[in-house]
């Protein structure tokens, strides 16, 4: 079994590697948040029409 130092500095390692994916992924969510929600209004209401005239052709 390992000693309880080398796995401390695995886990450090591993603490620290994750924390720069962590942050890296931050940074591009907030960018694609950016850029979508313009977008997002129009196509939710794009979409609304859409359902509300196939139901009344429906019916």
């Amino acid at each position: 079994m390992q000693s309880e130092r080398t796995l401390r500095r695995k886990i450090k390692k591993e603490l620290d590697s994750l924390q720069m994916l962590h942050s890296n992924s931050d940074s591009i969510e907030v960018e694609k948040i950016a850029d979508t929600s313009h977008d997002t209004p129009s196509i939710s209401t794009s979409d609304l029409s859409q359902t509300t005239q196939t139901v009344t052709i429906g019916c």
